[in-house]
């Protein structure tokens, strides 16, 4: 699949209000997004492998990027391993993300979600470590400065 044009539709026609309600959670003091769950003995005598259990506050965040379609099908992968996209999931201070575009946000969170699918705990660990907090609060602050045709004001 080689879709250089980004996700459709575009991200400044999106509703991101209903993703965005889960910033002052994720600004709050050491929130719950998850635990690992450790392997255990089954009754088969084989173990189980840990794995990732996201807090149902964290699940229902996965839902509303898919529910606005934040998340939609291009190809992440090879945005991700493009320097401006690695760039980006490696800020964990704001910095580079305080300089991205509303689509390039947006790809980035695609590229968490989707990326989960294929390294267990990614997403327990962008949410723990602050960058996907930083990643909404970027959105916020261009969401806020939009006419409401979606254009910037």
């Amino acid at each position: 699949m080689s879709d250089d044009s980004g996700p459709q539709p575009p991200a400044a026609t999106l509703d991101w209000g209903p993703v965005l309600a889960f910033l002052p959670w994720l600004q709050g003091d050491d929130p719950d997004v998850g635990d690992w769950v450790e392997g255990e003995l089954r009754d088969d005598g084989a173990w189980s492998m840990p794995y990732e259990a996201l807090s149902a506050r964290s699940a229902a965040l996965v839902q509303a990027l898919y529910d606005q379609q934040v998340v939609v099908r291009f190809d992440w992968s090879r945005w991700l391993d493009s320097q401006g996209g690695d760039a980006l999931a490696a800020d964990t201070t704001g910095a580079v993300l305080g300089e991205a575009s509303l689509e390039d946000l947006r790809r980035l969170l695609v590229a968490h979600v989707r990326g989960a699918r294929f390294s267990e705990g990614h997403l327990l660990h962008v949410l723990r470590n602050g960058h996907v907090r930083l990643v909404l609060e970027r959105v916020s602050a261009l969401v806020s400065c939009r006419a409401p045709d979606g254009t910037a004001a």
